[in-house]
């Protein structure tokens, strides 16, 4: 019986849909001279294969060193010359004017700004006013002359408000 063939008198329970049933047993090998034929193929193969890359590679090379890329070399000519009328060459009709009469609107129009003018600088404001040099500076912030600490907190604060409405006012004219 093969290798491949279902007992049916078999009761081992395996069945042929799960699978061909091999004998463990039997190896097939090649008879030495299959063998020695299949070596020798593969030789051949080889050889055949490395003659076919030699040949290619030298045919390459020859043809390579007997086509040699040709030398480009400037035109002797010279590229620019003088024109033999020096005035110009004649063009007709210089003085139609053909534009205008067709889109007489188009040549009046302004032209279009699109970026907005330049920023005019703004003022400074004013520097802070300077206090004057008494016995009482040195206590400043102290606790001991309040009523002078906060007539200076009111000016600093009314010279701030006086200097934002400037900027403020300045920005609404370029508006």
């Amino acid at each position: 019986m093969s290798d491949l063939q279902h007992n049916p008198d078999d009761d081992s329970g395996e069945d042929f849909a799960d699978g061909p049933v091999y004998d463990e047993g039997v190896r097939r090998r090649l008879s030495p001279l299959a063998r020695m034929l299949a070596i020798a193929a593969l030789g051949i193969a080889v050889v055949a294969l490395g003659s076919l890359i030699w040949f290619a590679y030298s045919e390459g090379v020859r043809s390579g060193a007997e086509e040699a890329a040709p030398v480009l070399r400037a035109d002797s000519a010279p590229v620019k010359r003088k024109p033999e009328n020096p005035g110009g060459m004649e063009i007709p009709h210089r003085d139609k004017l053909v534009y205008d009469r067709i889109a007489p609107s188009q040549a009046q129009q302004p032209v279009e700004r699109l970026l907005p003018p330049p920023e005019t600088p703004v003022e400074r404001p004013a520097a802070r006013p300077v206090m004057p040099a008494d016995d009482s500076a040195g206590k400043a912030g102290t606790g001991e002359t309040a009523s002078e600490d906060k007539t200076v907190a009111q000016s600093i604060k009314l010279a701030a408000d006086a200097a934002i409405e400037r900027s403020l006012a300045q920005v609404a004219q370029k508006r």
